[in-house]
């Protein structure tokens, strides 16, 4: 049997890892893939044992005619037909006992989702999304047109790790409105385009602000529709042409907005999107496009990854780091949604990921190079982005009504 364990991806430093090439289940895929290929091989030896016992039935009689030779070759033919038959019954014992794994795994993931299904997941753990749910009505969640308004192009020097993408993010939260910032770099020639899009800000909710608390309901319940748009028509101010790479980047809100652009059909249509970063971000439940790698920062001091209810998926296109160190608020400073949910310490345990050797991490970070490289020179602009008014229902029009009195009546 196929020892799963060994499978099972060694926790490096503050850094434990799931998913990727690395993890449990494309490593199980794999093997059952070599499985298939030595039931085939299986099947060729077969073939052989066939074509070996008609040379050996050939031979029976070779002893009265060639009493020097007969034998022997005999004895050779006899000794080949047991060895391909043991190989072949190796094979197929290999073969079974990997499929044998492979449902044994499958087996207890069902068994961990069926359980978190029928609450496993703890009072604090659903507070978000209860809270959410029972605090918007449904009028202020529906999603609403967002404008967007393009500043200046400027230069900048960029950083295109991980923990330099998730800095500007950390930069985009101080600007005074709702925004995304959309930088280009040139890559081999071709201008690849980041998006980068912030968390849950404060302001009254279903105002004018698309990142207040009912832009969380449009991302959880509405896929992101508007943010969505937005974001499309942000690409095309800073002059992404159809069929432009992107890579998303999104904190805790604005992870959900990026993740969702991962199954978003008209986006892909338009643009490719190669890569999306989360930090802080309850994305576990999106069923993004296969083709798309993501990586997904979570904290295990941090619940608002986990107010869907749902782990990352452990595949090869997405890999989710947790982050294990101890983190507190400093003295002095709003506790807010608590330290792990804190922007800096993602950002501070995102750079240890380029000192990683994790095969998971390593091959995603590869993917992100490929688009972005790693910084230097960009252009960066940033959208400004205003929920327009909820427009009332105006009051039917009163008809006029004309009355006649007849002659003579009373």
């Amino acid at each position: 049997m196929v020892d799963l364990a060994a499978l099972e991806p060694e926790q490096v430093g503050q850094l434990r890892v799931r998913g990727g090439v690395g993890g449990v289940s494309f490593q199980l895929d794999e093997l059952v893939a070599g499985a298939r290929q030595l039931e085939m091989l299986a099947g060729d030896l077969r073939d052989v044992e066939l074509r070996l016992e008609g040379v050996r039935q050939g031979l029976i009689f070779a002893p009265f005619h060639a009493a020097a030779t007969g034998p022997a070759a005999m004895t050779a033919v006899g000794e080949a037909l047991s060895a391909w038959e043991a190989a072949r019954s190796e094979l197929e014992d290999l073969s079974r006992d990997v499929r044998m794994a492979h449902r044994d795994y499958e087996a207890n993931e069902a068994a961990i989702a069926m359980q978190q299904a029928q609450g496993g997941l703890t009072p604090l753990h659903t507070f978000g999304l209860t809270r959410l749910a029972g605090e918007i009505p449904g009028s202020i969640a529906k999603p609403r047109e967002i404008t967007v308004a393009a500043g200046p192009a400027r230069s900048i020097e960029l950083d295109a790790t991980p923990a330099g993408l998730l800095e500007r993010a950390r930069q985009l939260e101080g600007e005074p409105g709702a925004a995304v910032e959309v930088v280009r770099v040139e890559r081999g020639g071709q201008p690849a385009y980041i998006v980068i899009v912030p968390g849950t800000r404060g302001g009254p909710m279903g105002g004018s602000d698309p990142f207040d608390m009912a832009g969380i309901a449009e991302g959880l319940g509405y896929n992101s529709v508007e943010t969505i748009r937005a974001i499309r028509e942000g690409l095309r101010e800073a002059g992404a042409a159809p069929g432009s790479e992107v890579v998303a980047v999104g904190y805790s809100q604005g992870g959900i907005h990026a993740m969702n652009l991962a199954k978003d059909r008209e986006f892909q249509g338009e643009f490719e999107l190669k890569y999306v970063l989360t930090a802080g971000s309850p994305v576990g439940a999106v069923e993004a496009d296969p083709n798309i790698s993501s990586l997904h920062l979570e904290h295990r001091q941090d619940w608002v990854p986990i107010t869907d209810g749902a782990t990352g998926p452990d595949a090869r296109n997405r890999v989710t780091v947790t982050l294990t160190d101890r983190v507190q608020t400093p003295e002095g400073e709003d506790h807010g949604l608590g330290p792990g949910h804190s922007l800096e310490n993602y950002r501070d345990g995102a750079a240890e990921l380029s000192g990683s050797r994790d095969p998971s991490v390593v091959e995603s970070l590869g993917v992100l190079g490929g688009v972005v490289g790693v910084g230097g020179a960009a252009t960066a602009t940033t959208m400004a982005l205003t929920r327009v008014p909820e427009r009332k229902p105006q009051a039917p029009a009163q008809r006029e009504v004309v009355t006649s009195r007849r002659q003579g009546g009373r």
